[in-house]
């Protein structure tokens, strides 16, 4: 696992095949290789909503196009995949 922190209050995590983005305390998005994207379907702040927005275009994902995904999936998902 690698921690990257890529600004003020935005992390990423990278474990085997996939990546993590924590907003604040808070996992918010991924992208597993291979396969796609996922973005939480909870609506936090503004500045998480650009955290999202940024981090999936950066990697070459549509934020518009990102499915969704319950918040409790994004909560208990280290806990499953560590």
């Amino acid at each position: 696992m690698k921690i990257k922190s890529l600004g003020s209050n935005k992390t990423e995590i990278e474990l085997k095949d996939l990546r993590l983005l924590v907003s604040y305390s808070t996992p918010v998005a991924l992208i597993r290789y291979p396969g796609g994207a996922l973005k939480t379907n909870e609506f936090h702040s503004v500045t998480t909503s650009k955290h999202i927005n940024q981090w999936l275009n950066e990697h070459g994902h549509n934020p518009k196009l990102t499915p969704c995904q319950d918040q409790l999936f994004f909560d208990t998902f280290l806990d499953d995949n560590t």
